[in-house]
C-alpha cells in the first residue's frame, strides 16, 4: 500500500513537472523574439552604436511583421494559458464542471 502511494505521488510529481515545462516553453516561445529585440535595442544605446540604432527603429516591412508576430505571439501565450491550465489540471475541470452544471 505505501508503495502505490509512493508512486502515485511521483506520478503527481511528474505531472506538475511537465505542466511546468509546457507553461515555460509556450512562455518562451510566444515572448523571446520580442525580448531578443529590446536587448539588442538596449545594447545599441548604450554602447553608442547610433547608427545600428538608426537602423533598428527605422520603418521597413521586416520590422514591421516582426512587431506584427511578436505581438500576435504574445497575444496567444496570453490566450493559451487559461487552455492549458483547463488541460493539464483535473480539478480545475471538475470545478469548472460543477459550476456550469
Amino acid at each position: 500500500n505505501n508503495v502505490a502511494g509512493q508512486q502515485e505521488l511521483q506520478q503527481s510529481r511528474n505531472r506538475a513537472t511537465a505542466t511546468i515545462l509546457l507553461f515555460a516553453l509556450v512562455y518562451g516561445v510566444c515572448n523571446v523574439p520580442l525580448a531578443v529585440y529590446y536587448i539588442l535595442q538596449t545594447h545599441a544605446l548604450h554602447t553608442d552604436n547610433r547608427e545600428w540604432y538608426s537602423n533598428m527603429i527605422q520603418f521597413d516591412k521586416q520590422k514591421y511583421y516582426f512587431s506584427a508576430v511578436s505581438t500576435v505571439l504574445m497575444a496567444v501565450n496570453s490566450a493559451a494559458n487559461p487552455i492549458l491550465y483547463f488541460w493539464r489540471m483535473p480539478r480545475l475541470r471538475e470545478f469548472f464542471k460543477g459550476i456550469w452544471r
